[in-house]
């Protein structure tokens, strides 16, 4: 099996992400996609857009909402984040779970985001790529063995700056 499927390349103008940096378009989207981002990940972004980070990651997670109308989890692997931890043991069997929750033992995180249908019949990991970033050696060996243990692939999702 191919761990890593591409879902895609998409493209955004550099307004959109100075937007966001700005925090204009982090109340927006929190506002309008209320069904994507909790309290914490939006306190995350008020507190980290101006340095430039969780763009892509809460652009990824809309594009795949509106593509696959699946939910986005990011943070499920932290035990302080309860809801992300409720809904991955949901999700996964326990030995898979562990292997996420275990992840600094592969000096990686586990992929961005975790999508799942609202009735929770399927998920997928999901990596995102923004503009100059890569997979790194430890990333694609980790995601290896996610795909390995879960039997699914890793979703790779690209964003560019046109």
């Amino acid at each position: 099996m191919n761990e890593f499927k591409e879902f895609g390349t998409f493209t955004y103008k550099q307004e959109l992400r100075d937007r966001f940096r700005s925090g204009d378009l982090v109340e927006q989207w929190a506002n309008q996609y209320p069904q994507l981002f909790d309290e914490k990940t939006i306190s995350h972004a008020r507190n980290q857009a101006e340095f430039g980070f969780h763009f892509v990651e809460w652009l990824s997670a809309i594009l795949v909402w509106h593509s696959t109308g699946y939910l986005s989890l990011g943070g499920y692997f932290y035990p302080s984040r309860t809801k992300q931890n409720e809904v991955l043991h949901k999700l996964l069997p326990k030995p898979e779970c562990k292997l996420i929750e275990n992840c600094m033992e592969y000096h990686s995180q586990p992929p961005d985001w975790l999508f799942y249908a609202p009735d929770y019949t399927d998920w997928f990991f999901c990596e995102i790529k923004g503009p100059g970033d890569q997979l790194k050696n430890t990333q694609k060996k980790y995601f290896s063995k996610i795909a390995e243990v879960t039997g699914k692939e890793i979703y790779l999702l690209t964003l560019e700056d046109m």
